[in-house]
């Protein structure tokens, strides 16, 4: 059962994470690395908490499976790509960066086409959770590596950000494995899942 209530702990916890996300940015950008690590840790763990609180305390509700998703692509696309501009030689960043965006959009056009035929897009498969888990990793350890404390970052950060764009690309193949088939279940008299594809990806 959905909650009815707009005003949710959750949906504040969502509000909050775009609010802070042009300061992860901007901090970034003026090499105040520390400052911008925290916060984008704050986001992270923000996300977890108000997903677990949503669930566990029954307050789903409409607004907040727009505001939760937003938040999320916003976080992720900004801050990859701020990080890009923070490291304009590495070229892996940059492929990442085209992905994600790449990815995003696949999704939205997804979503849009699910939507209009009446298919409820809300559960995330393992490998769309492991992608985010992976990008948020990349993220933050590119941030931390500009304080010089490992051995090699720029390897370390190359391999980082091709595992998670290869994750992105498995991700956004397996969703789109299920957009394909989906419709193909129903054409057949079929049992289909409509929570397959959600707006979180």
């Amino acid at each position: 059962m959905e909650n009815k209530k707009t005003i949710t702990i959750p949906n504040i916890l969502s509000i909050i994470r775009i609010l802070i996300l042009p300061f992860i940015v901007w901090l970034y950008l003026i090499h105040n690395y520390k400052l911008s690590f925290i916060l984008l840790i704050l986001s992270g763990l923000s996300d977890v908490v108000d997903g677990f609180i949503a669930r566990k305390f029954n307050q789903v509700s409409d607004l907040g499976k727009v505001l939760d998703p937003i938040a999320d692509k916003l976080t992720q696309v900004c801050v990859v790509l701020a990080l890009a501009i923070g490291n304009m030689q590495n070229v892996a960043i940059w492929v990442l960066l085209i992905i994600l965006v790449a990815k995003e959009f696949a999704t939205l056009i997804m979503a849009v086409y699910l939507l209009n035929n009446g298919t409820k897009a809300v559960s995330a498969k393992w490998w769309g959770k492991v992608s985010t888990v992976l990008l948020y990793i990349t993220m933050l350890f590119i941030v931390i590596s500009k304080y010089k404390i490992f051995v090699y970052a720029d390897i370390y950060i190359t391999v980082l950000a091709s595992l998670s764009a290869i994750a992105l690309i498995v991700s956004i193949t397996g969703y789109a494995k299920l957009f394909v088939i989906n419709p193909k279940k129903e054409k057949n008299g079929k049992n289909t899942n409509k929570n397959d594809i959600k707006e979180k990806v």
